[in-house]
């Protein structure tokens, strides 16, 4: 992938109209693609409270809707065992790895607390389970966050004493 310069985003900036109405071209804003895949993820942050309606009337929706916070499972099939196995031993803050209880059986993966995304409050953006996370599952996912926005382990939390038991271990 190429760096962006300034050139490149004049190129951006400089694309053509395109012939939808649902995607005008306005003065400040530029057009962006990207892929996605439905997934697994762990819901990491709360939509928030509703504003109320006197302060959004007339305003553009997407100001004011409420988003969850969620972080993506990915299969772990296809990483490199020896990365797997680093992950297992909570080498890094931005990777843990769980074995999730979906439908093709328990499946070994990795949650990537880095790709952490807004993504709508209503019915069509998810598909609910009825699974939920342990109090001691979550406060070391909470851990784990910690230590990915700090670049610190929290020194009265659980999470160094595990990491220094499995990185330890042969």
């Amino acid at each position: 992938m190429k760096p962006l310069t300034r050139q490149t985003l004049a190129h951006i900036q400089s694309a053509p109209m395109l012939p939808v109405a649902g995607m005008p071209s306005l003065p400040d804003e530029i057009k962006m693609v990207f892929r996605g895949k439905r997934r697994p993820v762990l819901v990491v942050g709360i939509a928030g409270t509703e504003v109320e309606r006197g302060l959004r009337a007339g305003d553009a929706r997407f100001h004011t809707s409420r988003t969850l916070l969620v972080a993506p499972y990915y299969g772990a099939e296809k990483w490199r065992p020896q990365l797997i196995e680093r992950i297992r031993r909570c080498s890094y803050p931005q990777f843990m790895w769980d074995v999730l209880p979906i439908s093709r059986g328990e499946r070994a993966s990795v949650l990537r607390l880095d790709h952490v995304q807004p993504i709508g409050n209503h019915a069509e953006s998810y598909d609910l389970t009825n699974y939920k996370l342990a109090p001691d599952a979550l406060s070391l996912v909470e851990e784990h966050l910690e230590w990915l926005r700090t670049g610190e382990l929290p020194e009265d939390a659980l999470l160094p004493d595990i990491r220094e038991s499995l990185l330890g271990s042969p």
